[in-house]
């Protein structure tokens, strides 16, 4: 019930959901519990460290971005899931994307964010982000 309306109290329960799934190899339930954790408890690095290292089954979307899909879904994602998500549209070169959701405002402005996408050779939404994340030395 906590989690359904995204209540402080099932932490604990939680968590040891989002271990028995990942120790038992299902790791597509794992990232979906970490994703709709209440408070976003499971949103953490180490999280997304974790089921970035898990190699996908054979016709099964790697757990990572079942992770972020279901945060792209639910809201905007933070920071370092931002970052993430970025890593992986722009290394299968489908920047529009990442410009798209940017413009739907589900990812958060930081300097990183910006460096990949300027990087990307998106330059202006990369001086958009650099603007809004106060990162004056890239502007």
């Amino acid at each position: 019930m906590a989690k359904r309306g995204n209540l402080p109290g099932a932490e604990a329960l939680i968590g040891q959901q989002f271990e028995r799934l990942y120790a038992s190899g299902q790791y597509k339930e794992a990232a979906e519990t970490a994703a709709e954790s209440p408070q976003g408890m499971l949103r953490t690095k180490e999280v997304m460290e974790r089921l970035k290292a898990v190699s996908p089954q054979p016709g099964q979307k790697p757990p990572i971005l079942v992770y972020l899909g279901v945060l792209l879904q639910k809201g905007k994602l933070n920071p370092q899931e931002s970052v993430e998500l970025a890593r992986l549209v722009l290394s299968q070169n489908k920047k529009e994307l990442l410009i798209n959701w940017y413009k739907d405002g589900k990812v958060s402005d930081c300097e990183e964010l910006g460096d990949m996408v300027s990087a990307a050779g998106e330059k202006d939404l990369a001086l958009t982000i650099y603007r809004a994340s106060n990162a004056s030395g890239k502007i």
